[in-house]
């Protein structure tokens, strides 16, 4: 009798959810200078400020962050903010882990949106990320919808062949993974 092969895990786990190693993690990661300098915010976040968003994540409902775990192991943050009504901005970022990780994380979370019941996510990707923006646009299919002289703002202009792909992405991720979203 042939076993089937165990699924690699994929986890989403919520901020809310973990404990203050992983935070402290989390914090460590977000300070390096190559993560820093993606963010709107670059400026290197105190662990006691870390910890303190956290706590206050609990009691939220406009954001969403999530530690990323492949196979036990921490890989990067994606997060779900600026929920309004339906509508909300994504983002993440990776520190270990392959490549094809990013797609597959960034796929998985689509789950998220589909349990809160979300659009499609608005995407602002400063100009000089180049991975990012090739990213966002060729592997995710969203369109640059405007710019300013430091961020490119993208967003899905066709919501329902969006979705219909997104469904498709969906069925190939639980195939290749195990799939935990811990909210």
């Amino acid at each position: 009798m042939q076993t089937v092969p165990k699924k690699p895990k994929l986890e989403l786990i919520s901020f809310s959810k973990l404990d203050r190693s992983d935070l402290e993690m989390i914090c460590e990661w977000r300070n390096r200078p190559e993560i820093r300098a993606e963010m709107f915010n670059t400026e290197r976040i105190s662990l006691d400020d870390h910890l303190e968003f956290c706590r206050g994540l609990a009691n939220r409902s406009d954001c969403y962050y999530f530690l990323i775990r492949l196979c036990d192991k921490p890989c990067g943050v994606i997060d779900i903010t600026g929920i309004k009504g339906r509508s909300c901005e994504g983002g993440c970022y990776f520190v270990d882990g392959p490549d094809y990780l990013k797609t597959d994380a960034n796929l998985a979370i689509y789950m998220v949106y589909k349990q809160l019941h979300l659009e499609a996510p608005r995407v602002s990707v400063k100009k000089t990320n180049l991975k990012a923006l090739f990213f966002n646009t060729m592997k995710l299919g969203l369109s640059v919808i405007d710019e300013d002289t430091e961020y490119y703002y993208l967003c899905c202009e066709n919501p329902v062949a969006f979705w219909a792909r997104r469904d498709l992405d969906l069925v190939r991720i639980n195939e290749k993974y195990e799939v935990i979203v811990v909210i």
